[in-house]
């Protein structure tokens, strides 16, 4: 397969694994995981129902997959713990600023807690 070709076909499975994550995450927000179905994550989407098996192996897998940019976000951070007054306020200001860009996930985790 040429480069340009395999460059394409990364390129469409990525966007079928990113339209499959936005409509999972839509739908978690306002339904919450246990009220949503991979068949209504699969309509949101708009792809066939073997795409979420195929990409994720399933609705649970879809589910943390989603939290990874959070995960990655929080992870790659060093704080200075010397400066634990500095470290703490630097974690609430990473912490707001992805509130405020991802409030369905925020929204999600609130749901997950409160069962």
């Amino acid at each position: 397969m040429s480069q340009l070709k395999q460059s394409r076909s990364n390129d469409r499975i990525k966007d079928v694994r990113d339209q499959i994550l936005r409509a999972a995450k839509l739908l978690f927000a306002k339904k919450s995981y246990e009220g949503t179905t991979v068949r209504q994550i699969c309509n949101e989407a708009n792809v066939s129902l073997a795409l979420v098996s195929y990409h994720f192996g399933g609705k649970e897998n879809v589910f943390f997959e989603m939290f990874e940019p959070i995960r990655q976000l929080f992870e790659n951070i060093k704080y200075d713990l010397s400066d634990s007054l500095g470290a703490l306020k630097s974690f609430c200001r990473q912490f707001v600023i992805f509130r405020n860009e991802e409030s369905e996930l925020v929204s999600i985790l609130q749901q997950e807690l409160e069962h």
